[in-house]
């Protein structure tokens, strides 16, 4: 798995935090020339640049009240959120890459396979014979589509396919002894929990 990726991810969130600052720098600085009566000399204090200078001089108040309005200052928010979110995906994907030592990873489930492609960054499901149409319909429904070339149903390797395929073949934390396991510890979480509240019985 290459860390390209990775490498583009960081620099446009980069790019987005600089622009997220940005706007928010020439919103506070806008609001401060207005109270200044427009005078120049708050713009030039503020340290901005000659476009973000003309944009509040040139900026006609609407019911923004501000040259960014409140909703693209938000939108970027979230990009980059998603983008951070993104870096630690890949680079989580990256580390389990080199801990396998670049091999696939496969599990296997009652009629077939789950398979960790990690070259081509890949989740894929290897069935014994053809799905029924119930298993199908689940598959398209959860992102797999059927790929040809390969012979297999498919999709991005992310944690939230691997936890989509843990649910779909019963294996993983679904499993059915790690389901056991779980619940009896949760049965036993309760049962504590119940005793320690349990009024004591007089003498």
């Amino acid at each position: 798995m290459s860390t390209l990726e990775i490498k583009s991810q960081e620099a446009k969130l980069q790019n987005l935090e600089a622009l997220q600052a940005r706007m928010k720098a020439t919103n506070t600085t806008y609001k401060k020339w207005i109270k200044a009566g427009k005078d120049s000399r708050a713009l030039i204090q503020a340290g901005l640049d000659s476009d973000q200078i003309r944009k509040i001089e040139t900026y006609k108040e609407d019911y923004n009240k501000q040259p960014h309005p409140s909703w693209e200052i938000t939108n970027n928010g979230a990009t980059i959120r998603n983008t951070k979110k993104r870096i630690e995906e890949l680079t989580k994907r990256v580390a389990e890459a080199q801990a396998a030592d670049g091999e696939d990873k496969e599990i296997d489930f009652d009629g077939g396979k789950v398979i960790y492609n990690y070259t081509d960054e890949r989740l894929q499901v290897d069935f014994n014979q053809k799905p029924e149409p119930k298993m199908i319909r689940l598959l398209k429904e959860n992102g797999f589509k059927w790929a040809p070339s390969v012979g297999l149903w498919q999709r991005q390797l992310t944690d939230n396919a691997k936890h989509v395929a843990d649910w779909l073949f019963k294996i993983g934390s679904y499993a059915p002894q790690a389901v056991a396991e779980r619940e009896a510890t949760q049965k036993a979480q309760l049962e504590a929990q119940l005793a320690q509240w349990a009024i004591p019985e007089e003498a």
